[in-house]
C-alpha cells in the first residue's frame, strides 16, 4: 500500500498544531471562521430542504468562505441573493 499520503496527512496536521499554538490570534480566527462556515452550511442546507428545489443555494467551497467571512450576515446574503437573482 501507499502510505506516502498518511505521512503527508500526519505532517499537515503537526504543522497546522505548531501553527495555532505560536499564534493564539490566528487560532481564535480560524475557529470562527471555521465555526462560522459550518453554521452556515447547515443553515443553507435546511433552507434549500425547507423551500424544496424552487429555493436552493449550491453548497460549494465559495458559499463556505462567505458564510466563513462574513457570519450569519454572509449567509443571509447569500440566501437573498439567490433570492433576486435567479
Amino acid at each position: 500500500m501507499d502510505t506516502r499520503w498518511i505521512v503527508e496527512l500526519m505532517i499537515l496536521v503537526l504543522a497546522f498544531s505548531v501553527v495555532m499554538v505560536v499564534w493564539p490570534g490566528l487560532r481564535r480566527f480560524l475557529l470562527g471562521f471555521f465555526r462560522n462556515a459550518a453554521v452556515g452550511l447547515v443553515l443553507l442546507w435546511a433552507v434549500g430542504s425547507i423551500f424544496g428545489l424552487q429555493f436552493q443555494v449550491g453548497l460549494n467551497p465559495f458559499t463556505a468562505a462567505t458564510c466563513g467571512l462574513l457570519g450569519l450576515p454572509g449567509t443571509a446574503l447569500l440566501i437573498i441573493l439567490k433570492g433576486f437573482v435567479l
